[in-house]
């Protein structure tokens, strides 16, 4: 039998999410992790890869490892994945100066200001490697940009939903948020939308997670005499739990950002709603409108999807049922496996 190649994974942080991620890359590679910090939360997890924790260095935002030489001796991976960052561009230096065209880039997004993105596109033009992004849609607008397609992959950027299931034809009767309590998610505009329907609506609004804004949102649902039709329930984390009430929702709504609850939402078979330009990284290109979910110009026209869809059953019906059936076509932690193989070999 032919031994396995080994694949080395460099990571600032190693979050619980990445972790089967890493295990399914384990049925083709070793696989070695090389990383700063650890999530808690890994001591829960089956992890079947090799960690290796070594520290980081910073100036200024800029990170550096100084053990990385001796550490990537001691491993000898014939792959190495590292992230495209700004703040591990010596990092990725070395890298790139030790392993050539077998080191591919994960993660090129547009970021937030134009200069950072100028200097993105730079990089990616000068180097070399293959390139692998979170989405199709922004592999797409890098190669709009002019970067040579022939190294651009895209992986689907995913985490596993334990028990997910179609729950498109369950009975409805709830209104959704799964996430951190934080200004970005905007939940107050949520509360509003939801207010201005409650009236004439037999729906609830159950808000689901913790963290900086909790007491704040709470306040406000106080204030506006809705604390017996909105729930605000604590981080939930257990998968029985959580499919009971993605069982329930009509639709799934984080106004103002979008993340890894897209997919969670999808993999239940529940429509999401979010802003046109929420914030991301990536995961709301899972979303197509009108489809499996929509996006929102304001707060308005959230009003007017979420009644909707309370208006026309089988409207809400046929747009979960779409949003499980795009999980399971294009979401799951083995899709994005494959597409990183992919990459890895070069293989089209």
């Amino acid at each position: 039998m032919q031994a396995r190649k080994t694949l080395l994974i460099f990571q600032e942080s190693l979050m619980h999410y990445r972790v089967e991620f890493f295990n399914a890359l384990t049925e083709r590679y070793k696989v070695v992790v090389l990383v700063g910090a650890i999530d808690d939360k890994i001591l829960e997890k089956d992890v079947r890869f090799e960690i290796l924790k070594t520290d980081f260095k910073y100036f200024y935002r800029f990170a550096y490892v100084p053990a990385l030489r001796t550490l990537i001796d001691r491993v000898s991976p014939e792959f190495v994945i590292a992230p495209f960052d700004l703040r591990l561009i010596v990092v990725i230096s070395y890298m790139r100066h030790r392993f050539g065209k077998n080191m591919v880039l994960w993660g090129l997004d547009k970021g937030k200001g134009r200069a950072a993105l100028g200097l993105k596109l730079s990089l990616a033009r000068r180097f070399d490697n293959r390139i692998v992004f979170y989405s199709s849609h922004t592999m797409r607008q890098f190669i709009g940009m002019g970067l040579d397609e022939s190294r651009c992959f895209f992986a689907n950027n995913t985490f596993p939903v334990l028990q997910s299931k179609d729950t498109s034809k369950s009975n409805k009767d709830i209104i959704l948020f799964v996430g951190s309590f934080d200004s970005r998610k905007r939940l107050p505009d949520l509360v509003d939308a939801f207010n201005a329907i409650q009236s004439n609506s037999s729906l609830k609004l159950i808000l689901v997670g913790d963290g900086s804004c909790y007491e704040a949102v709470s306040r406000y649902v106080h204030r506006l005499g809705l604390q017996s039709k909105v729930s605000m329930v604590g981080k939930i984390t257990n998968a029985d739990e959580l499919e009971i009430f993605y069982s329930r929702a009509l639709c799934s709504v984080s106004y103002g950002q979008a993340g890894l609850s897209v997919l969670q939402s999808l993999a239940f078979g529940v429509p999401f709603i979010t802003h046109r330009d929420s914030i991301s990284g990536s995961e709301k290109f899972n979303i197509i409108n009108s489809y499996n979910g929509y996006f929102v110009k304001d707060v308005d026209d959230l009003i007017k999807k979420i009644d909707a869809l309370n208006r026309d059953r089988d409207l809400a019906s046929e747009l979960g049922a779409n949003a499980y059936k795009f999980y399971l076509e294009n979401c799951t932690v083995e899709i994005m496996c494959n597409q990183m193989i992919r990459a890895i070999e070069d293989v089209r």
